[in-house]
């Protein structure tokens, strides 16, 4: 009877065994299916995370330009007013020559004026002898 007890002990144990194994078995095949979802799920959020990297890489990329958009765009500006500020000196500048020239132009028709006035002068004396001169020649 000992030898039937053992024989149904190991079978007892071999169907332990075996629902043990089919229950590891089992487990083995959830955890590999976990661990393929989890797979997956990483390299999901690995990709995301690089388009992140990358996206961010760009943003940089962009702020750097226009940065130095902005700085040329301020040393235009900076540029410009200082040939606004020139251009406004030459403007004075030009507007003191011309009327110096105005004045040194009315001075000079001025002058023009009395020669002209002292020709006359001249003329009429030069008649009036002439006439006078005519007048004892007759």
């Amino acid at each position: 009877m000992a030898k039937r007890e053992t024989k149904a002990d190991l079978r007892q144990q071999l169907a332990e065994v075996l629902l043990d194994r089919k229950r590891l078995r089992d487990d083995l095949e959830t955890a590999n299916r976990r661990l393929e979802t989890l797979t997956w799920q990483a390299t999901q959020d690995r990709d995301a995370a690089q388009d992140a990297i990358a996206e961010q890489a760009s943003a940089e990329s962009r702020e750097r330009s226009l940065r130095g958009e902005l700085e040329g765009q301020q040393e235009l500006v900076v540029r410009l007013r200082r040939l606004e500020q020139e251009l406004c000196r030459g403007k004075a500048d030009l507007r003191q020559q011309l009327e110096a020239a105005t004045q040194r132009s009315v001075e000079g028709c001025r002058q023009h004026q009395a020669e002209r006035a002292e020709w006359r002068q001249e003329r009429k004396i030069l008649r009036s002898v002439i006439r006078m001169l005519a007048g004892r020649t007759e």
